[in-house]
């Protein structure tokens, strides 16, 4: 379906969809095909991902893995200097005003361009400091991935003219390209023996390609340039210095398991911890999707429609998340050994405990993306910088203790206490309860019940990876047998599940 044809409004009252302001809706289907084009492209991005693993952990062993890791967390955690908020700033007000999406690309890729210099060398001396005692290679890999900051800047900034419009279908094969290039880039770097440093190079080019492509197709429907004011960007600034706060805390939050593992053990535990990761920053994606794609309906929605939507989202997040950390914590091991070697097999277990966190992640990502939607963000910060800090003292006190499973389970505690804290800063500043605590139950007992049967009754560790599409099917039917039973199931899911069910006994609706 066209763009244009898309976005045509409709009456509320002939509609199931989600309401925006002044009693006209944007059509459900639209969040649909913008969040399934993303995870669609997320699911082939995920198979070109797991062959990378597998090329990286079988060619380079985990020492040299475990340095990418370190050299890649490292540059993309000080990489949210850049931005600031100013990509979500860029994406809510194309979106409130679609008029000045020239004037607003431009002045916001002039600034990030003009961060991104100063960047650099930051980024390098702070490597060198903090790593001279490391293999060379880690403050190698540091210098040459730092460079592909600007470039990055490119491409977040002309995906957020996607983002605006609810055009994630773009976003998507933007990602997808990105990968491709990635994953021949690797492989070839690895067929000539190039070893971890061509793995640096590969990604570097893939970046500078990947930037003029998204720059390219914005500019087909938007000709802007990077434009240099120092009044525009403080202004810029000002409008999203709060959110950028919250979103650097919080990329220090997530990466610190990483980034004390790196400075407080071997690259070894790194290259473990970093398997067990790259499986949830995947399923992670999701939920970010979904609720990039909600973004713009909940920033034109009216007071009183906001509850409903946010409690459509819930449930539906609360479903999808439940069900992925079942899945995960039953066929993750053989997961594990599919796509990498023995040396890695001890990854099976903090991947199993990372998953519970999805859960709690995805719905912090709720509130936090409505708090947003009505500029009442700024009081995220207090409670972000908590758990950043309940995080540290966590990981401090486990990983002496229980190395990357401690860090694991340090992650689940900090997320459960970030969701709490969101929850009740988001009921406070926009004014809306959300029985959340309700909803998530009813999922939690079917995924309870998938991991019971599957993980402990029927599993068994030497299973091969189609035993594990199996169990990955039974899980799946199980999960939601469960949750119709225990009439947990969303609406729509429910009409959707009895129309698919008419359809095949041949009966009409």
């Amino acid at each position: 379906m066209s763009p244009m044809r898309d976005s045509t409004p409709t009456p509320a009252e002939n509609s199931n969809d989600l309401p925006v302001s002044g009693g006209i809706v944007r059509p459900r289907r639209r969040i649909f095909v913008s969040t399934s084009s993303l995870f669609a492209s997320n699911l082939l991005m995920a198979a070109l991902g797991a062959l990378a693993l597998k090329l990286m952990t079988h060619r380079l062993g985990p020492d040299s893995y475990g340095i990418f890791v370190t050299a890649t967390t490292v540059v993309s955690t000080s990489e949210f200097l850049t931005d600031l908020g100013v990509n979500s700033v860029t994406g809510r007000e194309i979106a409130r005003n679609p008029k000045d999406a020239e004037k607003v690309l431009s002045f916001n890729l002039g600034l990030r361009l003009s961060l991104s210099a100063v960047l650099i060398p930051f980024v390098w001396v702070i490597g060198d400091l903090v790593y001279r005692a490391s293999p060379e290679d880690v403050r190698f890999g540091i210098a040459i991935v730092a460079i592909t900051v600007p470039f990055d800047a490119i491409r977040a900034v002309s995906v957020g003219y996607f983002v605006a419009s609810i055009s994630n279908h773009w976003t998507a094969a933007i990602n997808l390209f990105q990968q491709v290039l990635w994953v021949s880039g690797l492989a070839f770097a690895l067929s000539v023996g190039a070893g971890v440093r061509g793995c640096f190079y590969a990604y570097l080019g893939s970046m500078v390609i990947l930037a003029a492509v998204s720059y390219g197709l914005v500019y087909r429907q938007v000709r802007f340039r990077p434009r240099f004011s120092v009044r525009n960007w403080v202004r810029i600034i000002r409008q999203s210095i709060s959110i950028g706060l919250i979103q650097i805390i919080g990329v220090v939050y997530l990466r610190a398991d990483i980034i004390l593992l790196s400075v407080m053990t071997s690259v070894y535990q790194v290259a473990i911890y970093g398997l067990a990761y790259a499986f949830i920053t995947f399923f992670e994606f999701f939920s970010s999707a979904f609720m990039t794609s909600m973004l713009p309906v909940m920033t034109r929605s009216r007071a009183e429609e906001l509850k409903p939507t946010i409690e459509w989202a819930v449930s539906y997040m609360a479903m999808a998340n439940c069900l992925i950390a079942a899945g995960v914590i039953c066929i993750g091991p053989a997961v594990v050994r599919l796509v990498s070697s023995n040396k890695f097999g001890s990854a099976a277990t903090p991947l199993s405990i990372l998953a519970v966190s999805l859960v709690f992640s995805s719905l912090r990502n709720i509130f936090g993306f409505a708090c947003f939607s009505r500029d009442r963000h700024q009081k995220l910060v207090p409670v972000t910088i908590a758990a950043l800090v309940l995080n540290v003292i966590l990981n401090l006190i486990a990983i002496p203790r229980w190395g990357v499973n401690g860090s694991a389970g340090a992650t689940v505690v900090s997320e459960a206490f970030a969701l709490m804290a969101y929850y009740l800063v988001f009921r406070h500043a926009v004014g809306v309860r959300v029985a959340f605590v309700r909803r998530l139950l009813r999922p939690v007992a079917a995924a309870g019940v998938a991991v019971v049967v599957f993980r402990v009754c029927l599993w068994s560790p030497h299973a091969t990876a189609s035993m594990a599409l199996l169990v990955g099917l039974g899980v799946t039917g199980l999960f939601l047998a469960v949750l119709a039973i225990l009439r947990g199931l969303p609406p729509d899911f429910r009409v959707a599940g009895r129309r698919a069910l008419d359809a095949l006994l041949g009966r009409e609706s």
